[in-house]
């Protein structure tokens, strides 16, 4: 992430190499050199200056290779032993050294005595890399290179036939589907806000909140983290429209992917601003600067707060409804005793009227009886 973009030159003239000797040869595995006695193994550097003494007590092939790998000789060398296969002198063990010119070695021993340990064979010699980038040549200890170039480790693997180009250049697509992403959840999120504070909505809790001053609030913070210009405004670039994600007249994000791509292209680093304020380390806390990210996170952060406006909205409209419930409980029983009344004075009401029906037929059967009536006339 610390690469600049940009084109660089690079030859490797030669690797970093280890000094690696040889001892003599000999046949057998169960040897043991200097007649068996304890003898010392030095390791000197390239002005015979003595580096490390080693007592090796086990004379052994295998003793020596173990008091060395096991002693704290591991900037001068490890040893092993090598099974070259030839009928004679079969054996020989091989001490390899560190990469470098400052790690080079010699080897002296105080065995005397048949079969000898001595080693006299350079097998390779201690050497730096030597790397010619951008026309300056640079000498290191090692193959591996990652102070030259910012941002980037060179490993080497060979020598040069020819120079060759290391290319640095920036992929955005990473970046433009994590803000298409953001897109698409903001637009699902505002969806849900309209249905929530829409009083003609059908759908389930459509209109709940519509006339929740709360709400309204958190939906408007909400818009303007995306409306506005970013707490850590780049060079050229402050606003999100300016990089081709703006509103439309439905209130809906939407991206002008050709803008979008050349910005990324052109403001790289200002959108990493306006996003990020160029740090991975956010922190809530304190009045820093945040970006659009960072802002978001804190905003959404304050507002789902134990002590945010969402819990204790949430709170004041759960104690509501307990308050309710028990209302409704209260105007059940109310209304459950209304309509006990009422039944008993319907049911009085029937009785009074079944009483006047029969003494209204009685009636008119008496009068019908009567021997001086219309109907004879």
């Amino acid at each position: 992430t610390e690469a600049e973009v940009g084109a660089t030159s690079i030859s490797v003239t030669s690797l970093a190499s280890a000094d690696r000797w040889a001892s003599n040869g000999f046949n057998s595995l169960t040897d043991s050199f200097n007649g068996g006695s304890a003898f010392t193994v030095t390791f000197l550097d390239s002005a015979k200056n003595t580096l490390a003494s080693i007592a090796i007590s086990d004379t052994t092939p295998q003793g020596v290779v173990d008091a060395i790998n096991n002693s704290d000789l591991a900037d001068y060398g490890t040893a092993s032993i090598i099974d070259t296969g030839s009928d004679t002198d079969r054996y020989r063990i091989v001490l390899a050294g560190e990469l470098g010119a400052d790690n080079a070695f010699t080897v002296a021993t105080t065995a005397a005595g048949s079969p000898k340990l001595e080693f006299q064979n350079h097998l390779n010699t201690a050497a730096d890399s030597r790397v010619v980038i951008n026309g300056l040549t640079v000498q290191r200890p090692t193959n591996t290179i990652d102070d030259v170039i910012d941002g980037v480790t060179v490993n080497l693997l060979g020598q040069s036939a020819s120079t060759g180009s290391l290319s640095i250049t920036r992929t955005t697509t990473g970046v433009k589907d994590r803000i298409t992403e953001l897109v698409d959840v903001y637009n699902a999120v505002d969806t849900q806000f309209e249905k929530l504070g829409d009083p003609d909505s059908t759908e389930d809790l459509g209109g709940s909140l519509s006339s929740d001053a709360v709400f309204r609030n958190i939906s408007t913070k909400v818009k303007q983290l995306f409306s506005g210009a970013s707490s850590t405004p780049g060079t050229s670039v402050s606003y999100l429209s300016e990089i081709g994600v703006s509103f439309t007249r439905y209130g809906k994000l939407e991206i002008d992917e050709d803008r979008l791509d050349e910005s990324l292209v052109d403001h790289f680093d200002d959108i990493v601003t306006i996003f990020s304020a160029n740090t991975d380390n956010q922190s809530n806390t304190g009045d820093a600067s945040r970006g659009i990210a960072g802002d978001a996170i804190k905003t959404i952060s304050e507002l789902t707060a134990n002590d945010g406006p969402v819990r204790s909205r949430s709170s004041t409209l759960e104690s509501r409804i307990d308050d309710y419930e028990e209302d409704l409980e209260e105007l059940d029983r109310k209304m459950q005793q209304i309509y006990s009344r009422y039944l008993a004075q319907f049911t009085a009401m029937e009785k009074a009227v079944d009483q006047m029906n029969n003494t209204k037929e009685y009636l008119k059967t008496a009068l019908e009886a009567l021997p001086f009536t219309n109907k004879n006339n």
